[in-house]
């Protein structure tokens, strides 16, 4: 749908929202981005039936009275392998943990656990996720945000303080 209420590039924007079981709006309508939308007027967004392409409506060449029709197709970002490394913050020691990704785009959730500490998850590049890690003996790290560089050479390293251990040494009298 388009709309001209809602937080926009300009002019007539194009928007999607899911729906749910019952044709109501499952989440809030998400602006289709700088490609399909300008600051002109972009509206009237029609799907050719099961594809991924279709056709949409905009003055972006005149900004006046003259409408064009703009054919587009929609890419799906391919996933990267990235490398996230869960460590001892002294030692750099890598550890036997568990992580909970979150994609914050989708709210889609990935659980995984690693004896060695090094984990190569194929991930959106462009996306921002959350991780939450844990290890036995250390404090649980929640809600570390991970932008996703467009370059995955470099590994994210998640630093663990392990919990004291404390002891009494000495003569009790």
């Amino acid at each position: 749908f388009s709309s001209n209420g809602l937080e926009g590039i300009g002019g007539l924007d194009i928007y999607s929202v899911a729906l749910n079981s019952e044709g109501l709006p499952d989440n809030s309508p998400k602006n289709m981005g700088a490609h399909l939308n300008s600051t002109a007027d972009d509206f009237g967004i029609a799907f050719y039936p099961g594809e991924k392409k279709g056709f949409f409506s905009s003055n972006r060449n005149s900004y006046d009275l003259n409408d064009d029709i703009f054919e587009f197709t929609i890419k799906t970002p391919e996933k990267l392998p990235y490398t996230i490394l869960v460590m001892d913050t002294n030692t750099r020691e890598l550890l036997e943990s568990t992580i909970i990704i979150t994609d914050q785009a989708t709210g889609e959730k990935t659980e995984l656990a690693e004896k060695e500490g090094k984990y190569i998850v194929d991930l959106f590049s462009g996306h921002t996720y959350s991780i939450d890690a844990k290890s036995d003996n250390y404090f649980p790290k929640n809600n570390t945000i991970f932008k996703i560089p467009a370059d995955n050479s470099e590994p994210f390293e998640i630093l663990l303080n392990h919990k004291p251990m404390f002891f009494i040494a000495g003569t009790v009298y």
